[in-house]
């Protein structure tokens, strides 16, 4: 995982709500071992339910998984590998199901009509994810966009 800014050096708060788990990166591994990767495996894991406070999942928070970075690796795991504890449906299944619908269909389009899934046109790979933060009266979309289209850099 990498993190930077395209423009200025981090602030020390973001490197803080980075090293405090606010963030994708893990920063709690399990002791090292000989084996492949054995010094960079995350001390929550399966095993341990990804260290879920299952309280607070049921009662205060939408996952109660601490840190971006091992919520990723839970969700990626659960949804091949395990069934998660019955519950009722919540928002997030509602978006995974809506977006396996779109690759479903877009993967029966190529493959029946050969027409090409969206997002292979080259001019989309310009576009990146960013986190930009811009004024509450200001238009999102004209404000972030020149965060979230690659341009090449400019010559010194």
């Amino acid at each position: 995982m990498l993190s930077w800014h395209p423009t200025r050096a981090l602030t020390e708060a973001e490197r803080t709500a980075m090293r405090s788990g606010a963030s994708i990166h893990i920063l709690d591994y399990a002791p090292a071992t000989s084996g492949a990767y054995g010094d960079i495996r995350p001390a929550a894991h399966a095993r341990n339910d990804y260290r879920c406070d299952w309280d607070a999942h049921e009662t205060r928070k939408f996952f109660g998984v601490p840190g971006g970075g091992v919520q990723d690796k839970a969700i990626t795991r659960a949804s091949s590998h395990r069934r998660p504890r019955p519950r009722a449906p919540r928002k997030a299944d509602t978006a995974i199901i809506r977006i396996r619908k779109i690759l479903m269909d877009a993967t029966l389009a190529l493959r029946e009509r050969g027409t090409p899934p969206p997002g292979t046109a080259s001019a989309s790979f310009l576009i990146r994810p960013a986190s930009v933060l811009l004024p509450k009266d200001g238009a999102w979309v004209e404000g972030a966009r020149a965060q979230l289209v690659a341009r090449p850099p400019t010559a010194a």
